[in-house]
């Protein structure tokens, strides 16, 4: 009875040893069977807003199931990208937590080309090209600053002059939008959708500068008057443009020196008008400009010399 109860003892383990060994056999046939695909894996923790560097990441053989839709799945998408969020050592990386340096999914900061700053400044209608400038053109800041005519004096008259002071500057954003305003659907081709109370509440362009740009920039913006002029897509030149003042630009663009001398007089009729009305000492000194002879040019006439330059 003894051997009986051992033998099956015997039968009933082998029989248990092989039923485990049939199931492990199976497991392991499947698993070879499952098909498998490579997915980019953080080899460490990767902190946020870092840029992902080739030692930082590697491919791993996962289930194809259990892929994430947004996975990388190539080191090539990942390296250079800098992170949104951290990164946990070994958990497959998704693009939706990356972005590359000049896109501005990241916001504002990724969108800065490398090298460069980001500067804003005050605008108006004028000044930003009747609120036509958008993210992603280039522009000409002009400078508008008095300076003394005379030299650094006390009693030195002061003259506006007019300065290119930066040329092809990129515009980062408008206002806070840091995209193109969208197209109506509806609308005519080419139509911004911009309501005209988002266009009054564009205060500030922001433009991407060199480092020593942006001192100029600021600097420009505390001495004088600032004004953005639109530049063509495709032009890209930057040209040599000495500043102009009013003596200039009257001698270049107005009818020359003589209309130069004669403004020069009626100013000064002007001042002393002005001042005799004020109870000031009169016109006494002043000389008059001389009439117009019949074959000069009325006054409405002199002041045209402007257009018809």
């Amino acid at each position: 009875m003894g051997k009986k109860l051992v033998a099956l003892a015997v039968i009933l383990g082998l029989a248990a040893s092989f039923t485990v060994y049939s199931y492990i056999k199976k497991v392991e046939q499947e698993a070879r069977q499952r098909r498998l695909a490579q997915v980019v894996v953080a080899v460490k923790d990767i902190p946020a807003r870092e840029q992902i560097t080739a030692e930082m990441v590697a491919l791993k053989d996962v289930p194809v199931e259990s892929i994430h839709p947004r996975a990388a799945r190539k080191l090539e998408e990942v390296v250079g990208t800098v992170t949104l969020f951290p990164l946990v050592g070994g958990e497959p990386v998704l693009l939706s937590r990356l972005a590359r340096p000049g896109e501005g999914r990241g916001g504002l900061a990724f969108q800065i080309p490398p090298g460069k700053r980001a500067v804003a400044i005050s605008v108006d209608e004028v000044r930003s090209v009747g609120f036509l400038v958008k993210q992603g053109d280039t522009v000409d800041v002009l400078l508008k600053v008095p300076v003394k005519a005379g030299g650094t004096g006390s009693g030195s008259e002061e003259v506006p002059v007019a300065l290119t002071i930066l040329q092809n500057v990129e515009v980062l954003a408008v206002g806070r939008s840091l995209e193109q305003p969208r197209v109506e659907a509806a609308g005519k081709e080419g139509e911004n959708k911009q309501s005209p109370q988002q266009a009054k509440e564009v205060a500030t362009v922001t433009l991407a500068v060199e480092p020593e740009e942006a001192q100029v920039l600021l600097l420009a913006s505390e001495l004088g008057s600032v004004r953005l002029a639109l530049r063509s897509p495709v032009d890209r030149e930057k040209r040599v443009l000495e500043p102009i003042d009013t003596e200039k630009m009257i001698k270049k663009f107005g009818g020359g020196a003589g209309l130069l001398d004669r403004l020069r007089r009626e100013a000064e009729m002007a001042g002393a008008r002005e001042k005799a009305e004020s109870g000031g000492t009169g016109l006494t000194g002043v000389v008059a400009p001389p009439p117009f002879a019949e074959n000069e040019r009325t006054e409405n006439e002199r002041w045209s010399v402007f257009s018809e330059k």
